[in-house]
């Protein structure tokens, strides 16, 4: 595809991430995409995403069975969910009460969210991670994927963006 992606980062209080594609071709393409961000905690069994409440979800460690999430999302172990329908900017808040934290997520142009953690039965499996390496992370990503692509119509563009900050 002849999609040109630039991404531009401002990093001050705040780090924003700036993801903006161009499609140059004569014909509409079809866009994924996700700015993957891994943050550090205290203890991912003990760390509670917020923001994603009532939402729709697709639980791809569950064969990709549709799930609706019910309160905040706790013990974020274990889990690679894309949750999506976003018809607004997500705003989401990681709370990691062993460091005594909230970071503040926000995205524009962006219709899902990516939450992931591989737990203790998977992080074994990678080369570059320790084996208890995942109590110390969650990854959770502004996104366009799944049922959320995106088309771009020939010479149109599209912006993700993503900002996180302490809450």
């Amino acid at each position: 595809h002849a999609l040109t992606p630039v991404l531009d980062l401002t990093v001050g209080e705040r780090l924003t991430m700036r993801l903006t594609t161009v499609n140059e071709t004569d014909a509409p393409q079809t866009l994924t995409q996700a700015l993957h961000t891994y943050f550090a905690v205290g203890d991912a069994t003990r760390t509670v995403l917020h923001g994603i409440d009532g939402r729709r979800y697709r639980d791809n460690r569950d064969g990709g069975a549709e799930k609706t999430q019910a309160g905040p999302f706790a013990d974020v172990t274990a889990c690679e969910r894309l949750v999506h329908g976003f018809d607004a900017d997500p705003a989401l808040t990681i709370e990691d009460p062993v460091w005594g934290r909230r970071i503040a997520i926000t995205g524009s142009g962006s219709r899902s969210v990516m939450v992931w953690n591989p737990g203790a039965d998977l992080a074994g499996g990678f080369a570059d991670m320790a084996p208890d390496a995942w109590r110390d992370f969650v990854c959770v990503e502004v996104a366009n994927c799944g049922p959320d692509d995106w088309v771009l119509q020939p010479g149109g563009m599209h912006e993700l963006t993503q900002t996180i900050g302490l809450d």
